[in-house]
């Protein structure tokens, strides 16, 4: 296998990684009650996204071991569609390989998304709109009713407030109340019937609190399997031409909570950009000029620091 087509494929595979985390990190952060098809959306992003980014952690392992490689199809098929498993492993290789400042979050909460992003990808519950229309569906669990019971609610209990939920009485008190005649048909999450405009309003006020809270937890397991991607590339190009530069394309991931909160759109619209133009020039430049190691990788500690997008010095780029 030549050297272009290694580079090539990981720096695809990275990209797809990319995408598949951030759209799913902006969709979670967008779900309501009414529009139960972006849960969907989210599930679906975040767990093939979150299985292949820590594939490619597992096989980057790999290569850095002693035969120098690749997992093949069928190690990688071993690990099936497991995600707490998934995890496991990968955290396993940075406690073996004493990734410096990379660790796993791990609250209950953190374990619950990947039970339940788990159990969608290995098709327990993707299929249950259609599954629960057969007679014996009796055992059918719904995907959206599972994320509002186990990770909405506890993400409430910890981070609501009551002023904001003072503030979202107040609302109720000033608009519903006096417009007690309008007629309300809604579904909540978990099935539940929503017939009035104040309960319209409470859980709508909800679905804005919780949103933010929700992109965090996602993009705190993210940041912890890209940033083992990411150190797992620095240790191979110190003796492999092939390996493109994979933080470029991870290191948005790597800002602090508080950014994963206040930013909407994932990997934010700037960084991304930045990080696009750096890896396609990286690309570019690996096919057409001999490869040189540079003095060191581009870190992202300063842009956790600054929240800015750190500039990318050249010295990495072919020269």
């Amino acid at each position: 296998m030549t050297e272009n087509v290694i580079w090539e494929a990981l720096r695809r595979e990275s990209d797809l990684v990319r995408q598949h985390l951030g759209f799913g990190a902006t969709t979670i952060g967008t779900v309501r009650f009414e529009r139960p098809g972006l849960y969907a959306q989210a599930f679906f992003a975040l767990s093939i996204g979150f299985e292949r980014a820590a594939k490619l952690a597992l096989t980057l392992d790999a290569a850095a071991s002693e035969n120098g490689q690749f997992l093949g199809s069928s190690d990688l098929r071993q690990y099936g569609h497991n995600l707490i498993d998934l995890f496991d492993a990968v955290e396993q290789v940075a406690i073996a390989r004493n990734l410096d400042g990379v660790q796993r979050p791990r609250t209950g909460i953190h374990e619950t998304i990947l039970r339940v992003l788990s159990d969608f990808a290995s098709n327990v519950t993707r299929y249950y709109n259609l599954e629960i229309l057969q007679p014996a569906s009796s055992g059918a669990r719904d995907p959206i009713a599972l994320w509002y019971e186990e990770v909405i609610k506890p993400i409430l209990r910890a981070h609501d407030t009551e002023k904001r939920r003072e503030r979202t009485e107040r609302s109720v008190e000033a608009i519903a109340a006096p417009s007690s005649a309008v007629f309300v048909v809604a579904t909540t999450e978990t099935g539940g019937s929503i017939a009035d405009l104040s309960g319209l309003m409470r859980r709508s006020a909800e679905a804005n609190a919780v949103g933010p809270w929700q992109r965090m937890y996602v993009l705190q397991l993210a940041r912890f399997v890209t940033r083992v991607i990411s150190e797992l590339g620095g240790l191979l190009q110190r003796t492999r031409p092939d390996i493109p530069f994979l933080e470029e394309f991870f290191y948005p991931f790597q800002l602090d909570d508080g950014d994963f909160r206040r930013l909407k759109v994932w990997p934010p619209t700037e960084l991304a950009t930045l990080s696009e133009r750096s890896a396609s020039e990286s690309a570019m430049s690996r096919r057409t000029i001999a490869f040189t190691r540079p003095e060191a990788p581009v870190r992202t500690t300063a842009l956790r620091r600054t929240h800015a997008p750190a500039p990318i010095e050249r010295t990495h780029a072919p020269g």
